[in-house]
């Protein structure tokens, strides 16, 4: 299943095991669910794992107190999956519900808070907490640039003024910081700093992350919205971490070592096959082996 043998169908669409962990995993991490189809050839024999998604299944009552699995298909025909070659892995399921909860489900909420206070936090610096380049013109000596028919008619000298404002504003926009400015003595540059307080910011930013982190079932250490504590805290959040991580396998077992007993009993074993994943270990392979032989002696 995980080989290419038939060289005559030329580009062979068919996912390897590997791919089908990692997008088990993916799939998992969304829905909390996946759905897993042995493929069979033309022999009846084993060919390939096929990925379903668990948002397209839905399942219903087979009328005698169990339920079967129905691909819905959009825009076509319903795809009955009520089939000994089909299996569904689930987590975090309610017994009392049909379907499993998505884990990452309670993160919305602070999630699109986190997203929206961010903006909002974005918005406020760019109008108060950045420096501001103030150009002041000396309305005097404008106006004494003006032409003598133009300073006696009102009208026209509030024109004139207005025009000059116009032309020092374009000029002045999309300025870059390492550009220079070059005036006459009637404008009066200078960068005023009108940034305000923010000091409210940063423990509402604390508690936002920290809920989010929780919401997502991920230390804040993994996310990068720790800013403080020890080394310590952080080792014990990425132990828990990792844990989480397992537990995503679980679903993921149970389906390849079903898929993989049905194969090995279609070539006529009887026997049956148990599918089990390493532990997951941040340590380099050469510090396990010297813990292996430790362990060993």
């Amino acid at each position: 299943m995980d080989t290419l043998s038939d060289y005559t169908k030329k580009y062979a669409d068919k996912p390897t095991i590997r791919q089908f962990i990692e997008m088990s995993i993916l799939e998992l991490q969304k829905t909390s669910g996946i759905g897993c189809e042995l493929v069979l050839n033309d022999q009846r024999l084993p060919d390939s794992l096929q990925l379903v998604s668990y948002e397209h299944i839905e399942f219903k009552s087979n009328g005698a107190g169990g339920r079967y699995p129905v691909q819905k298909v959009s825009g076509g025909d319903d795809v009955d999956l009520n089939i000994p070659n089909f299996w569904v892995g689930e987590i975090n399921r309610d017994p009392t519900l049909a379907y499993s909860t998505p884990m990452l489900r309670p993160a919305l909420n602070t999630t699109i808070t986190n997203h929206e206070f961010i903006e909002d936090m974005r918005r406020a610096v760019s109008v108060t907490g950045h420096s501001r380049l103030v150009v002041t013109l000396d309305s005097e000596k404008v106006i004494k640039t003006a032409p003598e028919e133009i300073r006696d008619d009102p009208d026209q000298l509030l024109s004139y003024l207005n025009q000059v404002q116009g032309s020092m504003v374009s000029s002045l926009e999309g300025l870059s910081p390492e550009d220079s400015i070059v005036v006459y003595d009637n404008v009066d540059v200078d960068v005023a700093d009108i940034g305000g307080n923010k000091a409210d910011y940063v423990p509402l930013m604390k508690s936002l992350n920290n809920l989010q982190s929780t919401a997502l079932m991920t230390p804040s250490s993994v996310l990068g919205l720790r800013s403080e504590g020890s080394q310590s805290l952080s080792n014990i959040e990425a132990l828990t971490y990792l844990k989480m991580l397992e537990s995503l396998c679980g679903p993921i077992t149970d389906v390849l070592s079903r898929a993989f007993t049905l194969a090995v009993r279609l070539y006529g074993l009887e026997v049956y096959a148990k599918v089990e994943f390493d532990p997951i270990d941040l340590r380099p392979e050469n510090e396990l082996e010297a813990y292996r032989t430790m362990r060993n002696d």
